[in-house]
Formats: structure tokens, sequence, C-alpha cells
């Protein structure tokens, strides 16, 4: 699994798209905004990798 980083959880700001990870997000607790931006709206960025379940 190259590129894919495990435990590690991002956020994608709403307005101007940049990337940023808990610990940038917390630096402005305990409001949730975006740290370069200011913006109140952020996504949490989802990792590409598909989950195979074997069925019976």
């Amino acid at each position: 699994m190259e590129g894919v980083s495990t435990g590690r959880v991002l956020y994608r700001c709403g307005r101007c798209g940049r990337v940023f990870d808990l610990q940038q997000l917390m630096i402005l607790a305990p409001r949730v905004r975006c740290p370069h931006c200011g913006y109140r709206v952020i996504y949490k960025v989802r990792t590409p990798v598909v989950k195979k379940v074997k069925a019976i």
C-alpha cells in the first residue's frame, strides 16, 4: 500500500480545497475551521483503498 498513510486522518476545506490533518485542525480548537482561510465547512478525505469481503 504505497502512498496510503494508515492512522492519519486528513481533511479538505470546502472553500480553498487545501488538505490538512487533525493536528493542524486542533490548533484552532474549539472552533472547527480551515487553518488557512477560516472557512467552517470541512470534509474528511477518504482513502482510495477498496475493502474486499469474501461472500459465503
